[in-house]
């Protein structure tokens, strides 16, 4: 039966094929670590399935101009149920926290992390996101007027913009959790506002390690 996913279809590098990528003064247990490190790290930044890219049906994005034109295109996305099966395939667990939410000018927002070990360092890890998305007000009423808004839209904005935060989180794994999918891309669509293009990945100190989820 052929593989739904083709996450197994993937076969690493040996330690052997990575001698040359590494110093050759390292002892031997450095050597495997690191080696193990360069296969972990080929294996993230392999280019995803294009089965698992999928369009989104509303959100357009602006990816060039022509003649003086605006070009867009669908929003392309990894959905979050195949993030959460790679992070499941690659770290065994991966925690998802919703840091905080809130109000941002005629936006509702949310910033998240993603809580992971690991699995050749065993280091105590996290990175961040953060997606926003404009609360939509009634016909002909500004986008800043929150008098105007329409029922319903914060119970609509906040899963959108939670969606979109862990969507910016998850991709900083690497390519094949879709870091570089429509990466020149900008927003276009006026109530849909584009996640931060970077944030950084942490260690976790050890007086902070208690308070994460194991």
């Amino acid at each position: 039966m052929e593989n739904q996913t083709g996450i197994e279809m993937w076969k690493p590098p040996t330690i052997q094929e990575l001698m040359t990528l590494l110093d050759e003064k390292n002892d031997k247990k450095s050597l495997e670590l690191s080696g193990s490190l360069d296969v972990f790290n080929l294996a993230l930044n392999v280019e995803p399935s294009p089965r698992w890219i999928k369009k989104h049906p509303i959100v357009n994005v602006k990816i060039g101009e022509q003649n003086g034109q605006v070009i867009t295109a669908p929003l392309e996305y990894i959905p979050i149920e195949m993030h959460r099966l790679l992070g499941k395939r690659f770290f065994g667990w991966v925690g998802e926290e919703i840091l905080r939410e809130g109000v941002m000018f005629q936006s509702v927002y949310v910033a998240v992390r993603l809580h992971y070990r690991h699995p050749i360092t065993g280091e105590k890890l996290f990175h961040d996101g953060i997606g926003a998305c404009d609360a939509q007000t009634k016909k002909g009423a500004s986008a800043a007027d929150l008098a105007n808004i329409n029922p319903g839209a914060i119970q609509k904005g906040l899963p959108a913009a939670a969606s979109y935060a862990f969507n910016n989180a998850y991709k900083k794994f690497g390519k094949i959790f879709g870091q570089d999918i429509q990466k020149n891309a900008t927003a276009f669509n006026k109530n849909v506002a584009m996640y931060m293009q970077e944030t950084p990945t942490f260690k976790i100190k050890p007086n902070a390690a208690a308070n994460t989820a194991q």
